[in-house]
């Protein structure tokens, strides 16, 4: 890749960046920060390019403020430093509990997107959070198809990484199993012929001239051999006979 590439792929990430402007219930400075010195780590930006690129990223009273404090920042840590102390918003300690205890892996999240989002949170309250209350925060909030999994094993887990290597062997495990029914679902699907019930076809019969005829014929006859069964005299004669 040559260095117009280099330039050119470098400003496509800066724009992934959000900008800060230092306005209360905006984006945290910690972590925009943070998202910033990994992104210059991969960039392997010098420290005055760094400083140079961070005003771009700035606006609104932020932005003022870092104008006027550019001279003094000879290094991107001073420049890191003098920001996170400006900007940084003071919490109090059961303000920063309640929002740690309160963390919930959405249902679409990866596991290691959960386990850096509750990191990032135990950063800015390290002076007040013990790992174990990490690792309870964790277990805690984590999606309920993996609690399972986890609570049995809890007696193995000895700090956050541990447990994040055990979540990340059942969320893997838990992807296997539902592509394998998907598979066979799938399977299912293409080898089942379709049933069809056959419908059988009803002709209606139409009664001709030749078969009202006959029908007629034999209505006639046997109102007539009824009628002459039932006659008295016939009924004397059969009598007669029978005696």
């Amino acid at each position: 890749m040559d260095l117009r590439q280099l330039h050119s792929s470098q400003k496509e990430a800066m724009k992934k960046i959000m900008e800060f402007s230092g306005e209360s219930n905006e984006l945290d400075i910690d972590e925009w920060l943070t998202d910033l010195t990994n992104l210059f780590g991969l960039m392997k930006l010098k420290d005055e390019i760094k400083i140079l690129e961070t005003m771009g990223k700035l606006t609104g009273s932020a932005l003022r403020w870092y104008q006027e404090n550019l001279g003094s920042f000879t290094e991107w840590e001073d420049a890191e430093k003098a920001l996170r102390d400006r900007f940084k918003e003071f919490t109090s300690y059961s303000q920063l509990m309640q929002d740690f205890i309160q963390i919930q892996q959405e249902e679409n999240q990866s596991v290691t997107s959960f386990y850096e989002h509750v990191m990032r949170k135990y950063k800015k309250a390290k002076q007040y959070i013990t790992e174990q209350q990490v690792i309870t925060v964790l277990q805690t909030g984590v999606k309920n198809s993996m609690k399972e999994y986890l609570i049995r094993n809890e007696k193995n887990i000895n700090d956050p990484e541990e447990w994040l290597q055990y979540a990340r062997e059942e969320e893997h495990i838990q992807k296997r199993i539902q592509q394998q029914r998907s598979n066979m679902g799938l399977e299912t699907t293409t080898t089942t012929q379709p049933f069809f019930d056959p419908v059988m076809s009803v002709r209606t019969f139409q009664p001709t001239s030749s078969n009202n005829q006959s029908s007629n014929r034999y209505t006639s006859t046997t109102k007539y051999h009824h009628k002459q069964y039932n006659h008295p005299e016939n009924n004397g004669t059969y009598s007669t006979q029978n005696n």
